[in-house]
């Protein structure tokens, strides 16, 4: 079960600590946790994939910098590329390139897979840029850029770069089939498999979602109880949600497409459920949402958003409570300001 979000590019402004920003911040300290201090994953386990960034090839590239170009009056920008890209020596262009996170499980692994005729050949091209080379342990390369070091290792046309030796064993024999599906439709994508998440990190994000809802409802200075407890029942449904969705989250991939032939851009997210979970039965109702305020929607207008959503039936109640309680909030701010002296003003805006 799946579903799919076009977006519109789009700035907004929010101000106090949201329930999103403060997801984010969880995300980050999980991932964090997830790829610091690990230097080696166990022999032997069966790996799978955590995460994965895919770039397309960096022909396919060139033709959309050109587009990206045109926009700005210079439909020709690629040309001033190619030069840089030619330097590189060993490099095969028609290839897309990525980044593979795994685990078996307990520990990650993983590295950046490079589409390589010569390895040896690309890093020797790369010396004007300080980056020296020299063997390394169990038949890698051991790369030194800038005082940081990486090792990597060369097969079947791919070169893989990661931070320790061990991390190169069990990666994937062809990566380029895992990129490729993405980049058919996309110039760059990330994908998240949120059910190949180990446990223990799993539990990481729970735990700062604990300390995050803790936080959140305290009551804040100038805040009355009835704002504070509408406030508090919102923060509650909110963090009930997320909690349902990352247990329901199967993958979800950003994408970033620029049609050239069209013309245009496109930012898609999407999202793939567990069979029988809770976000599977939202997507499943959502099949064909339809809306009773389509009277809305001007065809002229310069821009024009329309969301339609379904509601199960077991999360009837706790919408309604949810409801209730912007609600309160909406006409507490209605009875304090000072501006409307006449109680029919105050009615008629309730």
């Amino acid at each position: 079960m799946s579903h799919r979000s076009t977006l519109i590019p789009c700035s907004r402004r929010s101000s106090g600590r949201s329930i999103l920003t403060k997801t984010l911040h969880v995300a980050i300290v999980a991932m964090v946790a997830l790829l610091s201090g690990v230097q080696a994953h166990a022999q032997g386990s069966q790996m799978k994939p955590v995460a994965i960034v895919a770039i397309n090839s960096v022909n396919n590239l060139l033709e959309d910098i050109n587009f990206a170009g045109s926009l700005g009056g210079n439909p020709r920008l690629a040309d001033s590329i190619r030069p840089f890209v030619g330097m590189v020596q060993g490099l095969d262009n028609d290839q897309p390139i990525g980044l593979v996170v795994q685990t078996d499980g307990i520990v990650p692994g993983g590295a950046l897979c490079i589409p390589c005729t010569d390895l040896k050949m690309m890093l020797g091209g790369m010396a004007l840029f300080g980056v020296s080379f020299e063997d390394g342990p169990n038949g890698t390369i051991q790369i030194n850029a800038n005082g940081q070091t990486v090792f990597a290792r060369e097969a079947d046309g791919w070169a893989y770069v990661s931070m320790a030796p061990a991390m190169l064993d069990s990666l994937p024999n062809n990566p380029g089939s895992l990129f490729s599906e993405m980049t058919k439709e996309y110039d760059i994508a990330v994908r998240a498999n949120v059910q190949n998440i180990p446990e223990a990190y799993k539990q990481i994000i729970s735990s700062e979602l604990g300390a995050n809802i803790q936080d959140n409802l305290e009551q804040l200075d100038g805040e009355s109880d009835a704002q504070f407890e509408a406030r508090k029942e919102i923060a509650l449904a909110q963090i009930k949600n997320l909690q349902q969705l990352a247990e329901g989250l199967d993958t979800v991939t950003i994408g970033l497409a620029l049609d050239t032939p069209q013309q245009r851009a496109l930012l898609d997210f999407v999202y793939t459920a567990v069979a029988g979970s809770k976000l599977a039965e939202q997507i499943a109702i959502n099949a064909n949402p339809k809306t009773n305020f389509a009277g809305f929607f001007q065809p002229d207008a310069a821009m024009m958003m329309s969301f339609a959503s379904k509601v199960p039936e077991s999360e009837v109640a706790q919408t309604e409570q949810m409801l209730a309680a912007v609600m309160k909030q909406i006409e507490t701010k209605i009875d304090e300001e000072g501006d409307l002296e006449d109680e029919a003003d105050r009615a008629a805006l309730k």
